[in-house]
């Protein structure tokens, strides 16, 4: 049962609709509610110890991130992620982190913003090698966002972390089925070298290459899965 706060200057509501929309999203991302699961407002209330009002709210905000779907006359839905949906969000993603890229200035690429990049590099192989998927999808995130914060464009880093990547990261690679995590960590290798010798273009053919890759597999995981259904 999620605790309801004491009243907060900005009301106590708000603060429940955000700890029921946290507590979906990560069900949702992690699998525990499965998709097109239907999810009832009254019964997800009670289960919660909340009222309908924030639950409500929290499907709203969800909604607008694309993870549920509501259906008049039929209710709301866990919205299965589709291989349509990444090819959108890789759309988004390699155009984000190219303009960051077009932002980078070659004394932004210190030594210590490259051995921290290397330090997550290696925790993600090492996620990979464990097959530790949580890891493995955070080491990927942080990866990413360390590049993104290269940039020094604070309105470009507010809007990365506003698209809520890490879950579209881990839809994603979820998406590509029984792969080689170690394998797909190691691919970032190449982004790595190419940034750390301060080679931007390289850096954004690596990206962009890494991501196209993953968007065949992606594809192709999902086509078999329905030949095979």
């Amino acid at each position: 049962m999620l605790e309801e706060k004491k009243e907060s200057p900005l009301g106590k509501q708000v603060l429940i609709r955000d700890k029921v929309r946290d507590y979906l999203n990560n069900a949702i991302v992690t699998g525990e509610l499965e998709p097109e699961t239907r999810i009832v407002e009254t019964k997800l209330a009670k289960e919660l110890g909340v009222s309908q009002a924030p639950v409500r709210e929290a499907l709203c905000d969800l909604e607008s991130r694309g993870l549920v779907v509501s259906i008049p006359y039929q209710g709301t839905y866990v919205r299965k992620i589709t291989p349509k949906d990444m090819r959108d969000v890789y759309t988004v993603r390699i155009g984000l982190e190219k303009l960051a890229l077009e932002e980078i200035k070659p004394n932004s690429i210190t030594d210590s913003r490259i051995n921290q990049l290397r330090i997550i590099l290696d925790n993600m192989i090492k996620a990979g090698s464990m097959n530790d998927f949580d890891n493995y999808i955070k080491y990927d995130y942080d990866f990413h966002f360390n590049i993104i914060k290269c940039s020094d464009n604070q309105f470009l880093i507010r809007l990365w972390e506003q698209s809520h990547m890490l879950d579209w990261i881990r839809s994603g690679t979820k998406l590509l089925g029984k792969s080689n995590l170690e394998e797909l960590a190691s691919r970032h290798s190449k982004i790595y070298e190419a940034l750390a010798s301060k080679n931007l273009e390289v850096t954004y053919n690596a990206m962009k290459e890494h991501l196209d890759e993953l968007l065949v597999v992606i594809y192709e995981k999902n086509t078999e899965s329905k030949e095979n259904s």
